[in-house]
């Protein structure tokens, strides 16, 4: 058995103890607070405030045709008709077929009311009843009887219906040739009201309709395959003198 000497011993501890001091012991650098910040915030996770926006779909043309229709028959027009200038000014081969002008206002128009501005005539009452009854509202004005006809005002009437009726409809068609309601149509068009301007025929009319329409001009006389009567009408109305 070796002995180790006492002096040797404690040379080994104190170079031991000497070897495990703090001051031997190797340590990283730590990173400062302001670092350590740093570090937190870059690896924070990202909030949006705003959602992120849906991507677009876009329809297909044939839907967007089909709302377009759709839209177009919820449509609230109103048409406002004087009756004498449209039976005087149509072409005397054909007759109007009431009933046909109705639907052709209905479905081509999305016309919802037709007020019809009328000389009352008495005898006439099975023709204003067939008008009530193919949809039209009549509304009738007092004659009178002259040397040249039968004399009937409805223009004011018309003009005046067609203001007090503007916050009810959507868009109105006029139905006349009288220039005397140039400035209602010029006036609905400004204010994208008017849907269109039925002019009866195309002999005699007043030009400054066909300009304050514009593209909204229709000619009745073209309609003839469509709104014409099948057979001959009952009843004709008299020359009715319009102002």
């Amino acid at each position: 058995m070796t002995l180790i000497e006492p002096n040797k011993i404690r040379a080994n501890t104190l170079a031991l103890q000497k070897s495990e001091s703090p001051s031997n012991i190797s340590t990283q650098p730590q990173p400062s607070n302001e670092k350590i910040t740093e570090i937190k915030q870059q690896t924070r996770p990202i909030h949006h405030n705003k959602p992120l926006p849906k991507p677009s779909i876009r329809k297909p043309i044939a839907q967007v045709k089909k709302i377009e229709a759709i839209n177009k028959t919820t449509l609230n027009n109103y048409a406002f008709i004087d009756c004498q200038n449209l039976w005087y000014n149509l072409d005397k081969d054909w007759q109007l077929d009431w009933n046909k002008f109705y639907e052709f206002l209905k479905n081509k128009h999305s016309v919802s009311r037709g007020y019809v501005f009328i000389g009352f005539v008495p005898g006439l009452q099975k023709m204003y009843q067939q008008l009530q009854e193919a949809g039209f509202i009549l509304i009738f004005k007092p004659i009178q009887e002259t040397s040249k006809g039968i004399k009937c005002n409805v223009d004011t009437e018309m003009v005046l219906q067609t203001m007090i009726q503007l916050p009810n409809y959507d868009k109105a068609v006029i139905v006349s040739g009288d220039g005397d309601f140039t400035c209602l149509v010029d006036h609905l068009s400004t204010i994208k009201k008017l849907e269109a301007i039925m002019i009866p025929g195309q002999k005699s009319y007043s030009h400054s309709l066909e300009k304050a329409g514009k593209d909204k001009v229709i000619f009745i006389s073209k309609l003839k395959n469509i709104l014409a009567k099948d057979a001959a009408a009952e009843e004709d109305m008299p020359m009715i003198i319009s102002e």
